[in-house]
């Protein structure tokens, strides 16, 4: 029974079928023809041994080398942050050794091992002190650590969509003092979305309450993010961070307190959630309690330039500027709150070199306006890559 339609009328109409033998047609090479064709040995399906157990931490091998950050900073000079990376092929062990030379002027060479097999992920990782400044008013000759050891285990309960929430807990030996070794307890929850081959997340939202104990001293805090695509590839971005500790009658040589660094790439951020980052501050601080709020706007200018024989090209630039408020509250009876402006100028240039490798590369300007305890001006260089 087929449909009809005429040019008067629509009509139903049976008609009888008719059966037509017919085959695929079937593509043939020329070179199938050919004797040195004939020649080739049809591929045969391997043959998988199921007899031995497959143990992932023995099927470690070498995966990549990242170099995380490269540059240079006023005060540290050289920089580095080189990783040699080994993991099996169902990536549930992975290790990595590290060397590093921070901008606090401290030359770390290390281990880390990770294992994510369970739902109970754990890492444990030891380090050396190669070399550290010859002077830092922070720290006594008699607190410095030459070997460290950290463990962190957490428990990874929501991983869904954009949707990202870990229990975290960590034990950190401090490169800095031999005597602070904080245990602490984080709670990381995040929303992000982030799309194709985007500079920065579309939006992002965080929040991590944490809680420390260090030499009975504890102290507790938190920190939250939010950032958003305003327009175009402009973003917008705030970050806060209040942290409290209980620690008294103490002074900067006993490194009790909420730690102030200058390094932003330790290698274990989670090690002591309680530590705050300031860019230009001169030496590592220690403190009663500390807050620090900042604004960040940037924006992305899709402005190529590529080339087939010279080694560098140019796939888009980012510029950026961020202020950072710093309230400090020092030891003692006083209570009066330090206040501290910072602002940071930066332009990144996202470079592609021998038309393969994505390279970074990051200048910053940094001011500061309490000279009391950071630099004034300082000048950042930084690149990072994989291979």
């Amino acid at each position: 029974l087929v449909a009809v339609m005429g040019s008067d009328a629509f009509s139903y109409e049976k008609i009888t079928l008719e059966t037509i033998e017919e085959v695929p047609f079937e593509v043939k090479l020329f070179v199938e023809d050919k004797e040195y064709y004939r020649k080739v040995d049809t591929l045969k399906t391997p043959i998988i041994d199921t007899e031995n157990s497959y143990y992932s931490f023995l099927n470690m091998n070498y995966s990549g080398t990242n170099i995380v950050g490269i540059g240079s900073s006023t005060y540290a000079g050289f920089l580095y942050n080189i990783n040699f990376n080994f993991a099996d092929p169902l990536m549930q062990n992975s290790l990595s050794i590290f060397a590093t030379h921070n901008s606090s002027d401290y030359t770390l060479l290390g281990a880390n091992y990770k294992n994510t097999q369970y739902f109970l992920q754990y890492g444990i990782s030891s380090y050396g002190v190669i070399d550290r400044p010859d002077a830092n008013a922070s720290v006594i000759d008699d607190d410095a650590r030459d070997f460290g050891l950290i463990v962190n285990a957490q428990i990874p309960f929501i991983q869904s969509g954009h949707y990202y929430a870990s229990l975290i807990g960590s034990y950190y030996q401090d490169y800095e003092s031999n005597s602070r070794e904080p245990t602490s307890l984080s709670l990381d929850m995040m929303r992000t979305e982030q799309y194709g081959v985007s500079m920065y997340p579309y939006s992002l939202y965080a929040l991590k309450p944490y809680a420390s104990i260090d030499r009975e001293d504890s102290a507790y805090g938190v920190e939250a993010t939010f950032s958003h695509n305003i327009a175009g590839e402009w973003y917008l971005s705030f970050n806060g961070q209040y942290s409290n500790s209980d620690a008294e009658n103490t002074n900067i040589n006993d490194s009790r307190g909420i730690k102030i660094t200058k390094t932003f790439i330790e290698r274990y951020s989670d090690s002591d959630p309680t530590t705050l980052f300031m860019p230009s501050l001169r030496d590592t601080g220690y403190v009663q309690s500390a807050f620090k709020g900042s604004a960040s706007l940037q924006s992305v200018f899709n402005l190529s330039a590529y080339f087939f024989t010279f080694p560098i090209s140019l796939r888009r630039e980012s510029l950026y500027a961020t202020y950072n408020y710093y309230g400090l509250e020092y030891f003692g009876d006083n209570e009066t709150i330090d206040d501290v402006n910072e602002m940071q100028f930066g332009l990144v240039f996202d470079t592609l070199w021998m038309n393969k490798l994505a390279m970074p590369v990051t200048l910053e300007y940094i001011y500061n306006d309490n000279d009391n305890i950071a630099q004034e001006s300082s000048f950042q260089f930084r690149l990072g890559f994989s291979f």
